[in-house]
């Protein structure tokens, strides 16, 4: 279903006004409330334009927001935006239940520490308990080197989120006990938890299996990211973004990304042209993002497709040996 509704948002006094500038400058096609028993931030340890430019996490976002009773709040590692503070109701972060970042880059480490330090929350897990939040963190660093904050967070998530996010908040709100959470996690595939998969020197006890999505998964329209939020202060700007293939074809030594995400697996031209259809309703700008976009079997009748829409395309990266006339 591409159909999208344009949503207007009213938001409590405690916003400050550098908040208020930011939330009223947004345009979205999903309605992410706050409300909800289990209360979730989603953060990325970097200013408000870095994580907004970030599919990936505006995509934790919107997968936290599909599940029941589960209220969703942004924030940021910004003094712009309250750091310590969510972006749409200005709660204290201490207040939520759950902490979870989207981390991409092993140098934004040190913004999850500050975070916790402007909120009060205690760094190490040994310092914490049921009554403060716990704490998650997903994306590119968890899955390349979670030691170095395993002292820090309650749990990493190894792998495609579509498969592991929602499942997980499932789990934090039918346990509320969570020693009793964590063990089961522990149990589960595609999570790394330290209190369970840490030795006494700190050291793991044998390999953690990632968890990425296979062929049927890349079939399922549910399960492409695409931004539901633009806003003009982004790298981008304005623009909306569209997740193309998973993979990659090429095993270059140097990078991260085939070794992890395995071969080279494209989304369909028609799930990704209702994405387009949704991201059209409000701006006419759309990049289409992958770590071979030129790879797409039918790149150019998307792109075709894009242009008797009069839609101003931007590509991430393109491979010359993939290029065809």
């Amino acid at each position: 279903n591409c159909e999208a509704t344009l949503y207007s948002v009213h938001y409590p006094l405690a916003v400050d006004n550098a908040n208020r500038q930011l939330l009223e400058a947004e345009r979205r096609v999903l309605d992410v409330t706050p409300a909800g028993s289990l209360r979730v931030g989603v953060g990325y340890p970097n200013t408000y334009s870095v994580g907004m430019s970030s599919l990936a996490f505006q995509w934790a976002v919107e997968l936290a927001s599909s599940c029941d009773d589960v209220g969703v709040e942004r924030f940021f590692a910004d003094s712009s935006t309250a750091i310590g503070r969510t972006l749409e109701t200005g709660s204290a972060l201490g207040d939520l239940d759950v902490l979870a970042w989207s981390c991409s880059f092993e140098l934004d480490a040190v913004n999850v520490l500050a975070t916790l330090d402007a909120t009060g929350i205690p760094r190490l897990r040994g310092q914490r308990n049921h009554r403060h939040p716990l704490l998650i963190l997903g994306g590119a660093v968890a899955s390349i080197n979670p030691l170095p904050l395993a002292p820090v967070i309650d749990v990493f998530v190894l792998g495609s989120a579509e498969l592991l996010w929602a499942p997980l908040l499932t789990l934090v709100r039918e346990n509320p006990d969570r020693g009793r959470f964590l063990l089961e996690l522990a149990n589960r595939d595609g999570y790394f938890v330290p209190a369970h998969h840490l030795g006494a020197d700190n050291r793991p006890n044998g390999k953690r299996r990632r968890i990425e999505k296979r062929d049927a998964h890349m079939a399922d329209p549910t399960m492409l990211p695409a931004s539901h939020v633009i806003t003009p202060h982004t790298e981008y700007r304005s623009r909306g973004l569209v997740e193309m293939s998973r993979g990659c074809p090429e095993k270059c030594r140097y990078c991260w990304v085939s070794y992890n995400y395995g071969r080279l697996r494209c989304y369909p031209s028609e799930a990704i042209l209702e994405k387009v259809e949704r991201i059209a309703q409000i701006t006419d700008r759309v990049g289409f993002v992958a770590t071979a976009v030129g790879d797409h079997p039918e790149l150019a009748e998307i792109l075709e497709e894009c242009r008797h829409r009069d839609l101003e395309v931007a590509l991430s990266s393109l491979r010359i040996p993939a290029m065809r006339e």
